[in-house]
């Protein structure tokens, strides 16, 4: 995840909209949102740390945050099984 993160994190925040944005109609609204949310939070909490530590640690925090939101898809795709038979690739 760190590794993931050192090279992604600081992309801009028009970049990762646009990646949104060009999801298949497939994908669910709600997991769009909360793409969206945590894009913007996870860019704003690296941003403001980075300001304050070294780049490691202030990726290291990041990488944490981001297995939150991944844990929270995780739950959502549980609870509505039938949206996630649907491929997201068609």
């Amino acid at each position: 995840m760190i590794t993931k993160n050192w090279g992604s994190v600081s992309t801009l925040r028009g970049r990762a909209a646009q990646r949104l944005h060009r999801l298949p109609p497939a994908w669910e609204p709600d997991l769009r949102q909360l793409g969206w949310r945590a894009q913007q939070r996870l860019h704003g909490r690296y941003r403001r740390l980075s300001a304050k530590r070294e780049r490691p640690q202030a990726l290291t925090a990041v990488a944490r945050e981001l297995c939150g939101y991944i844990w929270e898809i995780a739950q959502w795709v549980q609870a509505h099984p039938h949206a996630s038979e649907v491929s997201p690739a068609s």
